[in-house]
């Protein structure tokens, strides 16, 4: 039977605690106001070894307090790419929108910046692959940003689809700073460690707060062109504001992914900005790509574990560069 299951972890009180922290923070990105300092210096090092070459560039991208999205990102037209036997990317070069498709319907992870991208990016998307817009069943958010969230009500109004978001994301989608136009009508709300059952596909929810109060990731099986078994994780809402809080909760919340990804053998990583983890090469190869050729997407756990590891190394020195300003 579909439906949200009871949560196994409560993040709540934390979250309650440092709203503050992601309204209030500056929205340009930050620089030490002098050069790194040896702390700051020795993680930026730990990141980039953690990172190896698959993360390098992303390494020195994240720890940069609060980087930008890279121009190329923001000019490309990116084709809609079969990640996997079950995703589909259908998003934009600068912020993604990901389809996985179930035995019981679609299930749409993050809606792009505007209705026009979901009648000019997802929809095509979706029906060079044969699948129907109609059949989206449930939209989760990662967070509440507009980039995110402004496709939402388009499904909600053509297909009374579903959407699912952590609670201090809909406060921020109705009335916070980022409100999104249109906000999509206030639905499901879920918490950390929830499941959804969809068909013969189980999400799991995973609060990683730091970008917003509640940024969610999603973890849910797939499969390859050779029918192998992979357990994928959505990083959600990883880059920290550029605060002492925002980047100590953005660090705690991804040992709480870390732990999760060990017991539960995550081995593909994906994300809602693909210049978060560089990854805007292998949309592009993923689009052209033939049955059961190499898949870029395939990290590993040892890999995952990597790319969450350069990421708090990052915070670390970004926290450091913030105490030595």
């Amino acid at each position: 039977m579909n439906g949200i299951r009871k949560p196994i972890v409560a993040a709540a009180a934390t979250i309650g605690l440092c709203v503050g922290a992601f309204m209030l923070a500056d929205p340009a990105p930050a620089a030490p106001a002098q050069p790194p300092g040896p702390e700051a210096t020795a993680h930026r090092n730990k990141a980039l070894e953690t990172a190896g070459t698959r993360y390098h560039d992303a390494a020195v991208h994240q720890c940069g307090g609060r980087p930008g999205i890279p121009a190329e990102n923001r000019q490309i037209v990116l084709k809609p790419a079969r990640v996997f036997n079950n995703l589909y990317y259908v998003g934009l070069g600068w912020v993604g929108a990901w389809a996985v498709n179930t035995s019981d319907g679609i299930v749409l992870l993050d809606t792009l910046n505007a209705p026009s991208d979901v009648e000019n990016t997802i929809i095509p998307g979706l029906r060079a692959f044969g699948l129907d817009p109609a059949n989206v069943k449930y939209i989760v958010l990662t967070h509440n940003h507009a980039d995110h969230t402004s496709g939402a009500q388009y499904f909600v109004e053509h297909y009374k689809t579903r959407v699912i978001a952590a609670g201090p994301e809909w406060d921020l989608m109705e009335k916070g700073p980022t409100r999104t136009n249109p906000p999509p009508k206030r639905d499901m709300t879920l918490v950390d460690g929830q499941t959804l059952k969809v068909g013969d596909t189980t999400f799991s929810f995973i609060l990683t707060p730091g970008h917003t109060p509640a940024s969610t990731s999603i973890i849910f099986p797939s499969t390859d062109d050779a029918g192998k078994k992979h357990t994928v994780a959505l990083v959600g809402g990883i880059t920290a504001q550029p605060n002492m809080a925002s980047q100590k909760i953005a660090y705690d919340g991804l040992e709480h992914i870390l732990a999760f990804s060990k017991v539960n053998h995550v081995d593909v990583e994906i994300v809602d900005h693909p210049h978060v983890d560089d990854s805007l090469q292998l949309l592009k190869a993923a689009a052209e790509r033939n049955k059961g050729d190499p898949n870029g997407f395939i990290v590993g756990e040892a890999g995952f574990q990597s790319f969450v590891g350069m990421l708090r190394e990052c915070y670390l020195s970004n926290m450091a560069n913030l105490e030595n300003r």
